[in-house]
C-alpha cells in the first residue's frame, strides 16, 4: 500500500511538473502574442501613414500636371499677346510716319 501511495505521489508530482511547464509555455505564448499584436498595430499605423503619403504624392503630381497645362496655356496666350503688341507697335510706327509726312 505504501509503495502504491509513493508511486501515486511520484506520478502526481510528475503531472504537476508537466502542468507547470505547460502553464509556463502558455504564459510565454501569451507574451509572444501580445508582442506580435503590438508589432501588428505599429505596422498598421505605418501602413496608414504610407498610404496617406502616397495619396498626397498622387495629389501633388496631379496639381503639378494641372499647373503645367495652365502654364502652357498662359505661354500660348503670352505669345499671342506679344504678337498682337508687335503688330500694334508696327501699326503705331506706320501711323506716326504718315502723321509726320502729312
Amino acid at each position: 500500500m505504501r509503495w502504491n501511495d509513493g508511486a501515486h505521489y511520484n506520478r502526481r508530482k510528475e503531472f504537476e511538473g508537466v502542468l507547470g511547464r505547460n502553464l509556463e509555455e502558455i504564459a510565454r505564448s501569451k507574451d509572444k502574442i501580445r508582442e506580435l499584436e503590438l508589432d501588428n498595430e505599429a505596422l498598421a499605423n505605418q501602413n496608414e501613414e504610407m498610404r496617406q503619403i502616397s495619396l498626397d504624392g498622387y495629389q501633388i503630381a496631379r496639381n503639378v500636371q494641372n499647373l503645367n497645362c495652365e502654364r502652357e496655356k498662359l505661354s500660348v496666350d503670352l505669345a499671342d499677346k506679344t504678337s498682337m503688341i508687335k503688330k500694334l507697335l508696327d501699326e503705331n510706327e506706320k501711323l506716326s510716319f504718315r502723321l509726320r509726312a502729312a
